[in-house]
């Protein structure tokens, strides 16, 4: 399990956010779950919503965001 707090621009919002990351291997295959922690954005960043993937492509560490703004 970590804690990350994320600074920056999202589609133009600067802001910031926290992830939270859990882990673990159950028999061998990796499962992971990487969510914004509910309320934790700030700025125009506020009211975000999301989840995130880590893979490794080529050796390489890819990012998937998946995110929405509260209406």
């Amino acid at each position: 399990m970590a804690i990350e707090k994320v600074h920056g621009t999202l589609h133009g919002r600067p802001g910031s956010f926290v992830l939270q990351h859990n882990s673990t291997l159950n028999r061998g295959v990796p499962e992971q779950s990487i969510q914004v922690v509910p309320d934790s954005a700030t700025g125009e960043l506020r009211g975000l919503k999301g989840r995130m993937v880590i893979s490794r492509v080529k050796g390489e560490h890819c990012y998937d965001f998946e995110f929405k703004f509260a209406e």
